[in-house]
């Protein structure tokens, strides 16, 4: 069983800003540093619907293992997969933007500007945590899904978004590397009772709570308005020198249809999903992984003495096809 976490790490800064009259709530972390994240003000168990279970709740160790340390075989397989065709989910080639590194001490970054409420962003997620676990150790990832009115995509969650502000955003996660940062900037809104809602990349730099969120956020809308994307969508990401502009992959288990408006995901429970992506033989596995690679692959000529995982063949094919 989960528990709630209600202690913070020694690195841990938390600010509240009110908007509209609702708090929003913001985690900090140092560059480069895992941190546990801050419990906030949530509602009551009892008032989450079944379909929303677990909301928040941190991961267990072992659901964190499913994530963290896995085999590179599984990266080159589904490298493999990708690159022959063989995967039934849609990963996207070829529709990386070419931008400079984000380079804060040392090491290049890592940026994903999403909203908790998109169910696109929710199916990318897990293939973003496996990717960035190909680089360092995640301590810490939450339960998640996406907004009721966009089929409640299970997920997971970076931080401790706040699911029940009306706005607000969260900033940071628990994740370390010696190869790269990572920074995770959460677009929150009611996400139980609620749609689809997005923000612009103005509003992220102007509620950034310190210089270097200021910096990051900056960078990113400097970035977007290069590359002619004025208004870019959630999911807007920055690998090393590749930008993406919404997620590359659209994962609906292992089937590629969908029934009405129900996306196969959306029944998918947390334990089922983390089952399917640790136990890497099925459609659902493969693609988060071949996303995951396609990731790694837009990372790799950024780094400096890169980890084993850029020296795979499959990874190595597919530099020159993000």
């Amino acid at each position: 069983m989960r528990h709630a976490i209600t202690k913070v790490a020694s690195v841990l800064i938390v600010l509240v800003l009110v908007l509209g009259g609702v708090a929003g709530y913001f985690v900090l972390v140092r560059p480069g540093m895992g941190t546990t994240a801050v419990a906030t003000s949530k509602i009551s168990a009892s008032s989450i619907p079944a379909t929303y279970a677990g909301i928040g709740d941190p991961f267990t160790s072992s659901e964190l293992a499913s994530i963290n340390g896995q085999p590179l075989s599984n990266y080159q397989t589904a490298g493999e997969m990708l690159l022959n065709g063989s995967i039934a989910n849609t990963v996207a080639l070829g529709r990386a933007n070419h931008y400079q590194p984000l380079v804060v001490n040392g090491k290049p970054s890592v940026v994903v500007l999403q909203a908790i409420s998109c169910s696109d962003c929710a199916m990318n997620r897990w293939a973003q945590a496996l990717s960035l676990a190909a680089f360092g150790n995640f301590t810490a990832l939450y339960v998640g899904y996406s907004a009721s009115g966009t089929n409640h995509v299970t997920t997971l969650y970076w931080g401790q978004d706040n699911y029940t502000a009306a706005q607000g955003v969260t900033f940071g996660s628990s994740y370390a590397s010696k190869y790269l940062n990572f920074y995770a900037v959460d677009y929150d809104s009611p996400v139980i009772t609620g749609g689809f809602q997005w923000t612009t990349l103005a509003y992220l730099a102007q509620h950034a709570p310190n210089s270097t969120w200021q910096a990051v956020t900056a960078f990113m809308e400097n970035a977007s308005n290069a590359l002619g994307n004025k208004a870019p969508p959630t999911d807007t990401q920055l690998w090393g020198s590749s930008v993406w502009f919404g997620g590359i992959a659209v994962i609906l288990g292992n089937s590629t249809s969908v029934t009405g408006t129900a996306a196969p995901v959306s029944h998918l429970s947390h334990e089922s999903a983390l089952a399917q992506i640790s136990g890497f033989s099925d459609q659902y596995a493969w693609s988060n992984y071949a996303a995951a690679d396609v990731y790694i692959a837009g990372v790799c000529p950024s780094l400096t003495g890169p980890p084993p995982v850029c020296s795979l063949p499959a990874i190595v094919s597919l530099e020159g096809r993000v």
